[in-house]
């Protein structure tokens, strides 16, 4: 049973549970551990002979997707989870504090200590959850982070007082919970549930079973809910706030720019304008590689988070200069995109960006058709990126040889514009190679002091490019055959082996190679005759081809 348990992911534990709780020799309860340890929300117990493991559902006490990071150290030390929001006890020590507790009530009852297993399913984004992950494996935990609606969750128990699991909580609630010891102790033999509508309707739908799928639609539609009232008005139920949807969208559509900007009767400039993510710090744990990047822009972060908790608490306590103007060095695809909405998106939450937003422009989105067009986008780019970021991308092709390209005013202008401390609430990102913007700086000394944090993007690893594979193929539930995966991996690693190193194109090339490989898939899968779900998921052999790559060019010459 325990080693089954560190095998389970958030797609797959509802079944697990599902299938312990309905195995005879199995004791399975929900214990109300609340008064001894206000960490813990739900608690449930699953005991054999030899075994027990206490299952934690963590989700009210906390509200819910909270971005927390788990500062566990040690079993004799009180642990906290820590927020943006709030401080409170570490639901994994909490755990681990049961099975101390269990352990020595077993003891003082004369009776064997089984080996003890915790998981804890939580809706909290652990921000330092691969960190923490040896850690808690090593003490025998499994944590599931970024689970959803934890707080409707009840399990089906199996409350056999014959069995010896039965005879461990008692021991437990004898010495920690008196006042719940049942006067007689047969009074919950049998299965018990506490809300029959959620019967354990927790199936694996990735796993491909069809019957499982009609079985769980089939229970969803003979669910009672309420024949009795039949012509009552409850079947007029609405929520009134959704009357108000469309508003919604429509001011959350005014929220942020078009990305429209008419610069003249002739002449109108389309800039890409990318929402804030609503999961920034998942979204930067996520990331792959990038370790320095994610480490440096929590240090900024941190910064500014202290620099605001400084203001509230000491409004006139000098605070440090955090310029949040950067530098992001690397060839395409090394994921300067991403990190920007990541990097817009946690500023908001920080408090130090009004939206969070992030405006991309280049070389085309300045040069217009007449004398000082080139003053009039800057400003028109600032002011639509007010309250997020403006990345420039490939920012050193507005320097050129050339002494009259009027793309070499463009730099010069936001120097200028950026020294006004009225332009507080944004972040200009120049982004491009980093040779090329290595001769940018040279060639702007005041760029340094206005952009003086620097990001450089490495290319991708082969095995961090299989990484991004699978987490994308994962995106469409999709599956590779094991010979599938073998053939994937050969194609990818040949096209590594050939590549150029300059025009590589790392996650992009990822992108459409997978956009190949879906296309092919398709056309297969619409020929088949009644397919099933794992069919129409699984990727195989014959779904996999090589695209072209680019390879270094040979030079003719002595």
């Amino acid at each position: 049973m325990l080693k089954h348990f560190s095998e389970q992911n958030k797609n797959t534990i509802w079944d697990y549970l599902s299938y312990l709780s309905r195995q005879s020799s199995v004791y399975s309860t929900r214990v109300n551990v609340s008064s001894l340890l206000n960490g813990i929300n739900k608690l449930y117990l699953f005991a054999t002979q030899t075994e027990m493991v206490f299952v934690s559902v963590d989700s009210e006490r906390c509200g819910n997707n909270e971005y927390a990071r788990d500062s566990f150290v040690s079993h004799d030390r009180k642990s906290y989870y820590i927020s943006g929001v709030n401080r409170r006890v570490s639901p994994v020590w909490c755990l681990l504090e049961c099975g101390r507790m269990m352990q020595n009530a077993l003891k003082e009852e004369h009776l064997d200590v089984p080996k003890f297993h915790y998981v804890l399913l939580t809706d909290s984004h652990i921000i330092n959850y691969d960190t923490m992950c040896m850690k808690w494996q090593n003490m025998n935990v499994t944590v599931i982070s970024n689970m959803d609606e934890l707080t409707y969750i009840h399990l089906l128990t199996n409350k056999d007082n014959h069995l010896p699991g039965a005879t461990y909580l008692m021991a437990f609630l004898k010495k920690y919970c008196p006042e719940q010891v049942p006067l007689d102790e047969h009074e919950s033999d049998g299965f018990s549930l506490n809300d029959p509508t959620l019967d354990s309707l927790f199936l694996n739908i990735e796993s491909g079973d069809d019957e499982k799928v009609e079985d769980m639609i089939d229970k969803l539609s003979d669910l009672d809910t309420d024949d009795d009232d039949d012509d009552n008005d409850d079947d007029f139920d609405f929520d009134l706030d959704d009357l108000d949807d469309d508003d919604d969208e429509e001011e959350e559509n005014e929220k942020f720019p078009s990305g429209l900007i008419t610069i003249n009767q002739n002449n109108t400039v389309k800039v890409q304008v990318l929402k804030p993510m609503d999961n920034p710090h998942e979204e930067l744990d996520k990331l792959i590689g990038c370790k320095g990047i994610k480490a440096r822009i929590d240090e900024l972060i941190s910064l500014t988070q202290y620099n605001r908790m400084l203001c509230e608490l000491m409004p006139h306590a000098k605070t440090h200069n955090i310029s949040l103007h950067s530098i992001f060095t690397g060839k395409p695809g090394t994921g300067k995109t991403t990190v920007c909405k990541i990097y817009g998106a946690l500023l908001k939450e920080a408090g130090v960006l009004s939206k969070g937003h992030v405006v991309v422009a280049n070389r085309g989105s300045f040069i217009g058709n007449l004398w000082g067009d080139e003053e009039k986008m800057v400003r028109e780019l600032i002011k639509m990126a007010q309250g997020g970021v403006l990345m420039i991308d490939e920012a050193y092709q507005l320097n050129s040889n050339n002494s009259n390209d009027p793309g070499k005013l463009v730099i010069p202008m936001f120097m200028d514009i950026l020294s006004d401390e009225s332009q507080r609430d944004i972040a200009v990102i120049l982004c491009g190679y980093k040779k090329e913007m290595g001769q940018l700086l040279e060639l702007n000394p005041g760029l340094n002091s206005r952009f003086p944090n620097t990001f450089d993007f490495p290319d991708f690893s082969y095995e961090e490019l299989l990484a991004i594979t699978l987490r994308r193929v994962n995106e469409y539930h999709y599956k590779f055959t094991r010979t599938g995966w073998a053939k994937y991996k050969s194609v990818l690693s040949n096209a590594y082996q050939m590549r150029d190193a300059q025009t590589w194109g790392n996650a992009r090339f990822i992108a459409n190679l997978l956009e190949h490989i879906y296309l092919r898939h398709a056309q297969r899968c619409v020929k088949l005759k009644n397919p099933s779900v794992s069919r129409l998921m699984a990727i195989t052999t014959a779904d996999i081809a090589p695209i072209e790559v680019a390879t270094p060019k040979s030079r003719i010459g002595f």
